[in-house]
């Protein structure tokens, strides 16, 4: 016949599961924690947020929404200045073209400009850069709204590049100080970090 445990077996065996629930609790934490963080330059949004619901039209006159960035990663910037001269622009086809050597990052990824003020230049621009680069354009009103929602000043010069996963969520920001090797290497670091 098996006898009541005492209380310094209870105590061992409450010792045991708390030393187990711990080292799992431990294992876990720190599993999650390799499989997301990667060190970059520019700043990791945790957890993601959904990028905010917009409505312009890519160069083709397609309809482009938050829905188009579901199921590839996109680099998305809001140029408050405008045109093929803009830094903005500039920082997105150097980006674009650092990732050449890596045609599969390359292939994944839209690459996403949308100015204040569209123009045929823009137009054509983006076009020559292959189907994965998008120049987009809307009235007045829509690419006011688009800017606003994404947190864009009327009155700053500055620009930011925001990485949106294949969820259409924004996974990281990137500023115009940052420059174009070191947005591309980020941006192969979390790609590959998120697809092995």
């Amino acid at each position: 016949m098996i006898g009541r445990p005492g209380p310094r077996q209870r105590r061992a065996v409450f010792f045991l599961l708390a030393i187990s629930v711990f080292a799992i609790s431990y294992y876990v934490g720190n599993r999650n924690k390799t499989g997301d963080a990667v060190p970059i330059s520019g700043v990791v949004m945790r957890p993601p947020t959904p990028a905010p619901e917009f409505q312009l039209f890519d160069q083709s006159n397609e309809p482009f929404s938050q829905e188009r960035l579901q199921g590839s990663w996109n680099l998305l910037v809001l140029d408050p200045q405008s045109g093929t001269a803009s830094p903005a622009f500039h920082r997105m086809v150097q980006v674009y073209n650092r990732l050449a050597i890596e045609s599969e990052l390359q292939r994944q990824t839209l690459f996403i400009y949308a100015p204040r003020e569209s123009s045929d230049d823009i137009k054509v621009g983006a076009g020559r850069l292959g189907p994965n680069f998008l120049a987009l354009h809307g009235t007045e009103q829509n690419v006011d709204e688009t800017f606003s929602r994404f947190g864009v000043s009327d009155i700053t010069d500055s620009f930011t590049l925001y990485l949106i996963d294949p969820e259409a969520r924004i996974h990281a920001l990137f500023t115009d100080v940052q420059d174009a090797a070191t947005i591309a290497a980020d941006l192969k670091a979390i790609i590959s970090n998120q697809n092995p």
